[in-house]
């Protein structure tokens, strides 16, 4: 009971951060199944799917410290080119537009077809950049086709758990694609400045592969290593310390096992 009070009043106190607050305030009370809802902050309308856990992801970034505490890293006297793996509704380059960043070229890759729709929405809509790539694929060390199971979104969307517990889970045939085949199509030729990747598990065989030499192109990485039934966190650590980056900052995330750690490529002088 505690637990969900407490959660129940974070929840509400993440709702009076927006400037519609008080439509958000009656909806939850009044509307509680009317799932899709916007929430207006900084001049963009936010679209948010309670039924895909969004409030978890996408209103999070823009309510809590989750990338914001990273952003004494970045310059603000040039556009960036951003390139978020595991974007869900785009809560990164949301965030990053909000706190007055600019952008070059931002990449969003994003596994589930119906979290897919809701960035295209948020992104198209919100963000100003020279140009923007929105991918719908799971990020893995090939690109080929998976079968999946899944349902309206969520952040724990991964291509090594189905959602066979999900009423709205369907069979759906997802692309995937390997980091060095993104980053040849978003940033041919140049410098990743900042690279998110959040993709449950998936990072191990994306950059534990022959096709990841671009990771080398990139200045700062955040990225959330979760458990892999195969591989260790040291292991994927290692390979990037070989590749010539630096751990700036690990973090463990205390509602679950992953951690979160920021690397910084030696091989690049500072950004800007």
């Amino acid at each position: 009971m505690v637990t969900r009070l407490a959660n129940l009043w974070h929840g509400f106190s993440e709702l009076l951060k927006f400037d519609n607050r008080m439509q958000l305030v009656l909806n939850r009370l009044l509307f509680r199944r009317q799932a899709l809802v916007i929430y207006r902050t900084r001049g963009m309308d936010v679209l948010v799917d309670h039924g895909g856990d969004d409030q978890s992801g996408t209103r999070a970034c823009l309510t809590s410290d989750m990338y914001t505490r990273y952003y004494h890293l970045l310059p603000t006297g040039k556009p960036l080119n951003v390139m978020d793996v595991g974007a869900n509704g785009g809560g990164l380059p949301l965030s990053l537009g909000a706190h007055g960043f600019a952008f070059d070229t931002l990449a969003c890759v994003e596994m589930n077809p119906c979290t897919f729709t809701r960035l295209q929405f948020n992104v198209r809509r919100n963000i100003v950049a020279k140009r923007t790539h929105l991918v719908n694929a799971a990020a893995y060390h090939f690109d080929a086709t998976l079968s999946l199971k899944l349902g309206h979104g969520g952040t724990s969307d991964s291509i090594h758990q189905s959602a066979d517990g999900s009423k709205a889970a369907e069979e759906k045939s997802v692309s995937t694609r390997s980091f060095d085949s993104l980053a040849q199509e978003c940033f041919p030729g140049a410098t990743i400045d900042l690279c998110k990747i959040d993709i449950e598990g998936a990072e191990f065989e994306m950059i534990l592969s022959d096709a990841a030499t671009r990771l080398k192109t990139v200045r700062i990485i955040i990225i959330e290593i979760h458990p892999h039934p195969r591989r260790q966190k040291t292991e994927l650590l290692s390979a990037m310390s070989q590749m010539g980056f630096e751990e700036l900052s690990a973090e463990h995330e205390t509602s679950s096992t992953c951690s979160v750690h920021v690397l910084r490529n030696t091989a690049l002088s500072s950004i800007g």
